[in-house]
């Protein structure tokens, strides 16, 4: 299939880079905005970053391009002429959950808050015994909030998003608009909160490809950000963006069949 029938779904940490251990840590190869440069020009400008860092965040790191993009699961979106962001001043009750969970975590080494302005997320990597106390506080702070709110889990971190924030839906409303609509969507993610977006790709017969060794509803998987890397840079150096032979992504289904015949 060729480049003008794919749309490109990316998410970032994880995916594209490599997790670090503080979300400001995060190391972008002097490669990647280049070729994501020209995926975006051989895509026709269907080329989407989708990902739980705000447009400010994802805008920084990828400076000077600023993609189609999906930041903090969807809460904001930029896509062709429009761009809309959350504003974290209709949320009040967000900042005062955000207080209490930094009166009693904030001083815990290794434990890092990180502040979205219409989210919020706690990050335990450098600190793996204090996952069952800083989970224990977003619980707590979560049933204050009440329904309008969700906890969502990630690799080392929770995080309290509006109940409406999911990178499905963002997805979703991508595929509807016309600039996507006629194409075949590939996303490529790596965590808990990428299955929703799975789940959307495979209803509508695209492709999706899970980063590392999480169970997933992914069809294929690729072990690393590394080989995300190394498959983009192939589809643009043999043109041929969807194809996954002869690379480092194999058949979920495959996997599963040979874990079962163990």
């Amino acid at each position: 299939m060729t480049a003008q029938k794919w749309s490109l779904f990316l998410d970032f940490d994880g995916t594209l880079v490599d997790i670090a251990p503080q979300p400001d840590a995060v190391v972008v190869d002097a490669g990647i905005v280049p070729m994501l440069r020209v995926l975006q020009e051989e895509l026709d400008g269907c080329l989407a970053m989708v990902s739980g860092r705000s447009l400010a965040t994802l805008d920084r790191f990828l400076a000077p391009l600023a993609f189609d993009a999906a930041g903090m699961h969807g809460l904001e979106q930029r896509l062709a002429t429009r761009t809309f962001r959350c504003d974290p001043t209709k949320r009040p009750e967000l900042g005062v959950a955000l207080e209490k969970v930094t009166r009693t975590l904030g001083e815990i080494g290794g434990v890092f808050i990180e502040d979205k302005g219409c989210a919020f997320s706690v990050h335990w990597r450098e600190a793996p015994l204090a996952e069952k106390g800083v989970l224990l506080t977003l619980t707590d702070v979560l049933k204050v909030l009440g329904g309008d709110y969700r906890l969502q889990l990630g690799k080392c971190v929770g995080e309290i998003i509006p109940m409406e924030a999911s990178k499905g839906h963002a997805i979703a409303a991508f595929l509807k608009h016309s600039k996507y609509s006629d194409r075949r969507p590939i996303f490529i993610g790596d965590d808990l909160t990428d299955e929703d977006g799975f789940r959307v790709v495979n209803d509508v017969e695209g492709v999706s490809i899970h980063v590392g060794k999480l169970q997933t509803v992914a069809q294929h998987r690729i072990p690393s950000p590394t080989a995300v890397r190394h498959l983009l840079q192939s589809w643009i150096r043999l043109g041929d963006i969807g194809n996954l032979a002869g690379t480092e992504v194999a058949d979920t289904a495959g996997i599963a069949a040979i874990h079962h015949n163990r």
